[in-house]
């Protein structure tokens, strides 16, 4: 009951509607840590030592200590960065700071209505992220395939 209020979001469900209609599932998502905020650069990388921060079989649990989202892979690159010579050639070479980082991850969610969700709300689409909350850092990698 608004009043007086302008809100924007996304609407996914309230009580007793289409309760019966959520099927839970493993989704397994590929995901990459970007980090896009950085101004004038080309590169997508992160800083070496998030790689330390997320470890394979790393889990997040919801707030009734149920398995969410579940770490079964971490791979780690050179981030590659495009750079332009006297002679107006361009290079791809790999940045010295920073890395591209990537998670496979088993997410506990379900289905409703042909999209996916975790945390009974939070939509899953390429190009989205997902919250990874762990005791000593937070993360929100790019979903960037499902498989």
């Amino acid at each position: 009951n608004f009043s007086n209020v302008k809100a924007e979001g996304v609407i996914v469900n309230f009580p007793n509607f289409k309760e019966k209609e959520k099927n839970p599932k493993k989704i397994i998502v590929e995901t990459q840590l970007r980090a896009d905020n950085r101004s004038f650069s080309d590169v997508y990388g992160v800083p070496k030592f998030l790689e330390a921060s997320i470890k394979k079989g790393g889990i997040v649990k919801n707030k009734h200590g149920q398995e969410i989202i579940k770490v079964l892979d971490v791979k780690s690159f050179p981030a590659k960065r495009t750079i332009v010579t006297t002679e107006n050639r361009s290079l791809t070479i790999n940045d010295q700071d920073l890395i591209d980082l990537y998670f496979t991850l088993e997410l506990s969610g379900y289905e409703m209505d042909g999209k996916k969700y975790i945390f009974d709300y939070w939509p899953l689409e390429i190009g989205g992220s997902v919250p990874m909350v762990f005791d000593d850092v937070s993360l929100w990698p790019t979903i960037i395939s499902f498989k």
